[in-house]
């Protein structure tokens, strides 16, 4: 452009990333978020008015430049006269530009598309700030046919597009069409104006301050540009190089529920086993060991977040690995508790490794459903993740437990949510879960008349619905029809035969069967632990007035069942607290997810989501 000490923004390029990573030490899972203009791409106001130049020219443009002619003779720069095309068919940009004026006509900026014969098109931006206020972007041009002006709207520290750049951009475009502001967009001139984000007019401008210290006029002189320059590129590419750290993006919102489920949790650990007749703070208690591992946890998550979250998708792997060693180790030297063999004794400690298992197989399948090369389509891939998943849930229920093993079907929703698993995977998994139930609950007469024959009659409707009797079609039917029936009838038998005691016991007590509620099996548990509950009412018993709890009626009060403490102590308005703060905390880890750009913090935010979802049945249970 003709302006002196005009940047060209930050294009990254090999060198860049052989500083940063080594070379020969990045790959395209470092690069690919620059595809959708994020990571160490720095482009500028202009270049984005170019783009929507190119756009709104089907793919050439001009070199932008302020001089539009010189002298009587009206001459040019002969480089700015020079049209240049880009490399994309004129017919892919039609698309892009119907997608720019249903942005007007019925998106996201429809109430400032103003006067219809304009045919605005536009697209907004938000340009993400792990330091502040996102900014707001957008790039527009008009009229549709026969555009006549293009612009970029940058504002730092404003928010979505939609917000502020989007109708700066409306007035700019319908100012210089029109030469003035229609009166159905006054409201919006006064609503940026009463922003400051223009500067007011001369007759308000303050007096200039004379003790204000003039710029050296050495560093404005033609010889010093290059070193003036070369400072800022430095500086931006400073900025690029700043490692990601988890700490950048903190969601206040998140922290806060988190915070609140962490105080109002020890708080109830305090009271299920407080005693007056104790010290406070004997290590022996579990509310004392609580404390001091929710110090450490805070230590933790501190060094967590403190790192590059590029570093956990590069050992992600590594860690997996080391993973399966600690759960093949604990067979062999770990330590048995309850029948598990899943605990390992360091000192004072006692550590699970099943609880990492979690969040590092979450880590590995995100890694590896963000390899670049990955065919979705194939059965390979769906076979390779489903592989990350089972085999460390399979070396946990080898040890016993089965409780946290189970945990790990959670990420089939990550799968799903990937694409990974067709569409008829969620209704599916939910009908077969409820046929469990039913071929449970029901007689083998019943089983028959209420599940068979249905099952039996709806294959043949949809037979006989089928215009054209193609085999393959009949034979599927059929096929998934005796499929289902063999599933019903072999529900008792696996019941029967292949689960332990102890969870046969928990399975009937769930569907409510009656199982020695006067022994001290799952059934007491249930039952004393709804007495306990129900017993605090509306608001509850008070802190440290609960009887169920301190009479030793519930077992396990302090851990498993910590919720009939809450339920007897704060009654309904505490049970309906909690739940509600984990519903929100989980709704949040969700929307976060789902925010993330970048696919491996995508992946990861849905498998942590999936590992919370799991506390909420425990805790209606």
């Amino acid at each position: 452009m003709d302006l002196a000490d005009e940047l060209a923004g930050n294009v990254p390029d090999l060198s860049l990333y052989d500083e940063r990573y080594g070379p020969d030490n990045w790959k395209f899972s470092n690069i690919y978020s620059l595809g959708i203009g994020q990571g160490e791409m720095g482009v500028t106001p202009l270049q984005l008015a170019n783009v929507a130049a190119i756009i709104a020219n089907r793919g050439h443009f001009f070199l932008p430049h302020l001089v539009k002619q010189i002298g009587a003779e009206k001459k040019i720069r002969p480089e700015y006269a020079q049209k240049h095309q880009v490399p994309i068919d004129r017919a892919h940009f039609e698309l892009i530009i119907a997608g720019m004026r249903d942005a007007y006509r019925m998106g996201t900026v429809a109430h400032y598309a103003i006067d219809a014969e304009l045919e605005l098109c536009g697209k907004t931006g938000t340009a993400q700030n792990p330091h502040g206020e996102d900014h707001s972007v957008f790039i527009a041009f008009a009229p549709r046919d026969n555009p006549k002006i293009a612009v970029a709207v940058y504002v730092e520290n404003a928010g979505f597009g939609g917000n502020w750049a989007a109708p700066i951009a409306a007035l700019v475009i319908q100012k210089y069409l029109k030469g003035e502001i229609s009166r159905r967009l006054q409201w919006t001139e006064k609503y940026v104006k009463e922003r400051r984000f223009v500067l007011p007019p001369a007759s308000e401008t303050p007096p200039a301050d004379s003790t204000r210290k003039k710029p050296d006029a050495d560093a404005l002189r033609p010889e010093n540009t290059d070193s003036l320059k070369k400072s800022k590129i430095a500086l931006n590419r400073e900025n690029a190089n700043r490692p990601l750290s988890l700490g950048d993006g903190l969601d206040g919102i998140t922290l806060l529920i988190y915070l609140a489920l962490v105080a109002f949790g020890w708080m109830n650990i305090f009271a299920a086993v407080y005693d007056a007749d104790q010290a406070w703070f004997a290590f022996s208690l579990n509310y004392t060991k609580q404390l001091l591992w929710i110090g450490t946890a805070g230590l933790i998550i501190l060094l967590i977040i403190g790192f590059d979250y590029r570093t956990y998708e590069t050992f992600a792997y590594l860690l997996y690995g080391a993973m399966l060693f600690l759960l093949i180790g604990v067979m062999f030297f770990g330590r048995e508790v309850n029948g598990a063999r899943a605990w390992i004794d360091l000192g004072p400690i006692r550590l699970q490794p099943a609880e990492f298992a979690k969040f590092i197989t979450a880590l590995t399948l995100a890694r590896y459903l963000t390899q670049p090369q990955l065919r979705r389509e194939k059965w390979s891939t769906l076979l390779t993740a489903g592989g990350i998943i089972a085999l460390p849930a399979l070396l946990i229920i080898l040890q016993n437990d089965t409780g946290s093993a189970l945990v790990f079907s959670v990420f089939a929703l990550v799968l799903y949510r990937e694409g990974l698993l067709p569409g008829w995977f969620l209704p599916g998994g939910l009908g077969l879960a409820a046929l469990f139930v039913l071929g449970l609950s029901l007689s083998e007469a019943q089983l028959f008349y209420f599940l068979v024959l249905p099952i039996l009659s709806a294959a043949l409707l949809f037979i006989l619905s089928l215009r054209k009797k193609k085999l393959s079609v009949l034979s599927a039917a059929l096929l998934i029809a005796f499929a289902l029936i063999f599933y019903v009838f072999s529900i008792k038998y696996v019941f029967e035969h292949l689960l332990a005691p102890h969870q046969k016991e928990r399975i009937l007590v769930l569907l409510n069967e009656d199982i020695d509620p006067q022994g001290r099996g799952p059934r007491y548990n249930l039952f004393h632990s709804r007495v306990a509950i129900g017993s605090g009412g509306f608001w509850g018993k008070g802190f440290l007035n609960g009887t169920q709890t301190k009479l030793n009626y519930v077992p396990a009060q302090s851990t498993d069942f910590i919720f009939c403490t809450i339920g007897e102590e704060h009654g309904w308005v505490g049970s309906f607290l909690t739940i509600g703060l984990f519903t929100a905390l989980l709704a949040r880890l969700v929307l976060l997810a789902e925010r993330q750009r970048d696919k491996f913090v995508r992946i990861y935010g849905y498998a942590v989501a999936g590992v919370f979802s799991f506390i909420l049945p425990l805790i209606s249970e």
